[in-house]
């Protein structure tokens, strides 16, 4: 009898159900887009959730920008049925898609999303790091007003966590942001919740400093509604400090300024004026209060809020006597404790949940660094195989590069020798053709006879050849770092010395300085051979031609010139015959070895004896 009853109405409910997905299957994606957000902004999480999960098989349907929105949609509706691990990976997936697809802003403000919603189950720690990566992609793109919001949000966290001042120093970031920027409306928002902060550190000067100016921005804004939730944290700032009227008076204010989007506000406004009236007051009025913040949180279905109002009431009715309510209040209390314990262990599992997967990700992580480290050695054995390398070709290329430096100084030292082996056989030459000229002399000196004048040209002979020798001698104690140059100004000092011993003669010795300032350079080894052999000979003639002169003196110069060495002689004898027929021997040898240099020899009248020696300046290695 029973049964076909049954069967429509099972027909009834199917049909229902097909009308409702085919009401959905109908319309397209973006209006169906659109109806998600309209559902979860009037809070129906429940029917936002139906749209969402049609969406989810339509993902095709829509545009790209709108998939990471669907998926931090799911998470909002997920997180206002309670469902907080769903919530958290729908979270992460729109986190994802934006991080693909660039969207820095969208991405940083998913990141203040997740961190929001790892508060809502008490995950602190990984709430905070979720806010300061938000914090730190916000401040990347000077994003000034989103950055004092992620700053107030984790200010909120810290305060939360108990840590006030960690809290304090974020909110005054915020804060100085916000007054920075000239963004009002979020400098009263930061203002009130430090002043909230400072209540709840028992600082209330502080805090009521900062809810006044709060109040005095949102009345120059007209910002009814946040007007109401200052005036009942002033209100409640006062029940602290115990000012009964000060805290009924902002209180009653609070319960009377609210509008049609503030029925929230208006329960807490009238717990705590029902807190106040427990305190302060009479149990009727805080009776009264805390029946209309249960009427309006009832239908809200706020557990922990609806517990605080349930608290209240209980100790009313006990004040008034009223125990069998009370008692009844008492019951409903246990059962909202109860949801209160289940919906904490929803969020348990869900923080668990997260935690297991955190430990594969660390899992993944510590595969990855092993590899990492693989990876890592292999390319530092390659990296020093290459150093090794490179190090072996800077080796070969220095001990080239000394190689030919050393070649070259090798052959330089090499050259230098050769020249000095040269000078060394044109002394030696000189030295044969010299010493055989001695020896010619001293043969004829042995074959004249041993009269009186040849006893006196042996004398003089002899005294030629030791002038000689000597010219000889200072020749190589004179020469400079050039074995075949000659120190000429100490080569002539020195013969001069040995000619006053020699002859017994005064000498005086002038080097007469150029206009150049310098000193002079050293000259070539024959040019001081020629110049010591000439002042020689004259030195000879001149003590040959003044026997009788007892105070016989010579006095020599020498001179450099840009062009020219000149050597001049005189001395105050009774002077020679100048002309060239008269010239004996040594005057005619003096000639001759100046010729071979291009030089001459000039007389000038003078009392006594009076010449001048010239001779080119002639570079070294010209001779």
């Amino acid at each position: 009898m029973y049964r076909p009853l049954f069967t429509f109405v099972a027909l009834l409910v199917c049909a229902v159900q097909l009308h409702a997905q085919d009401t959905y299957s109908g319309q397209n994606a973006d209006s169906l887009f659109a109806k998600s957000v309209a559902f979860l902004i009037r809070k129906d999480y429940r029917a936002a959730t139906k749209v969402l999960e049609q969406l989810k098989t339509r993902t095709a349907e829509l545009d790209a920008d709108k998939i990471p929105k669907l998926y931090n949609n799911l998470g909002v509706s997920a997180y206002g049925l309670g469902n907080y691990q769903e919530g958290i990976l729908y979270y992460k997936k729109a986190l994802d898609c934006y991080k693909k697809a660039g969207k820095d802003t969208l991405y940083a403000q998913a990141l203040l999303n997740v961190g929001q919603a790892y508060r809502e189950i008490g995950e602190d720690s990984l709430a905070m790091k979720s806010i300061y990566r938000a914090i730190l992609q916000f401040r990347k793109m000077h994003l000034r007003q989103e950055e004092a919001s992620a700053l107030h949000s984790l200010g909120n966290l810290y305060r939360d966590a108990g840590q006030m001042a960690r809290a304090e120093h974020f909110l005054t970031q915020a804060l100085k942001i916000r007054e920075a920027d000239g963004h009002w409306a979020g400098v009263a928002y930061s203002e009130h919740a430090l002043g909230i902060l400072h209540r709840e550190r028992g600082r209330f000067t502080e805090a009521l400093l900062h809810l006044h100016r709060s109040l005095h921005i949102k009345d120059t804004l007209e910002l009814m509604n946040q007007k109401a939730v200052t005036y009942a944290q002033l209100g409640l700032v006062h029940l602290q400090a115990n000012h009964c009227d000060s805290a009924r008076y902002y209180l009653e204010r609070a319960a009377n300024t609210h509008y049609n989007s503030g029925q929230l506000q208006l329960a807490f406004h009238h717990l705590h004026l029902g807190e106040w009236h427990l305190q302060c007051g009479s149990a009727e009025k805080s009776l009264e209060a805390f029946q209309v913040a249960e009427k309006i949180l009832l239908d809200r279905d706020a557990i922990k809020d609806l517990i605080l109002v349930y608290e209240g009431l209980g100790k009313a009715y006990e004040r008034l006597h009223r125990f069998e309510e009370a008692n009844t209040v008492h019951k409903q209390l246990l059962a909202l404790n109860m949801r209160l314990q289940s919906e904490e262990n929803r969020k348990e599992l869900a923080r668990m949940a997260i935690h297991f997967d955190l430990l594969d990700v660390q899992q993944a992580l510590a595969i990855r660094k092993v590899e990492n480290t693989h990876l890592r050695s292999r390319n530092n054995l390659l990296i020093a195989a290459a150093t090794v390398f490179l190090a072996l070709l800077l080796l070969l290329a220095l001990l080239y590069r000394q190689s030919r430096k050393r070649k070259r100084r090798i052959e330089q030292q090499n050259r230098a020798l050769e020249y000095k082996n040269r000078n060394i056989v044109a002394l030696h030459d000189e030295l044969e053709h010299r010493t055989s000229n001695f020896f010619n002399v001293l043969r004829g000196m042995f074959q004249t006879d041993q009269t009186e004048d040849n006893r006196e040209l042996f004398t003089l002979y002899q005294a030629r050849l030791n002038a000689m020798a000597k010219v000889q001698q200072h020749l190589v104690l004179s020469h400079s770092e050039r074995i075949n140059d000659v120190q000429l100004q100490p080569f002539l000092m020195e013969l001069i010395r040995d000619a006053e011993l020699l002859y017994k003669l005064s000498i005086s010795f002038t080097l007469v300085p150029n206009s150049l300032g310098v000193d002079p350079e050293p000259v070539d080894y024959q040019i001081g051979m020629c110049l010591g052999i000439c002042l020689n000979e004259l030195i000879n003639n001149s003590r040959k031609h003044n026997k009788n002169t007892p105070d016989l003196s010579v006095w020599v110069e020498l001179l450099f010139t840009a062009t020219e060495i000149l050597l001049l002689y005189r001395d105050n004898g009774r002077g020679q015959l100048h002309s060239i027929e008269s010239e004996g021997h040594g005057h005619q040898l003096i000639r001759i070895l100046l010729s071979r240099y291009k030089g001459e020899l000039v007389f000038k009248e003078d009392s006594g004896f009076y010449a001048v020696i010239r001779l080119p300046e002639t570079k070294k290695g010209d001779s």
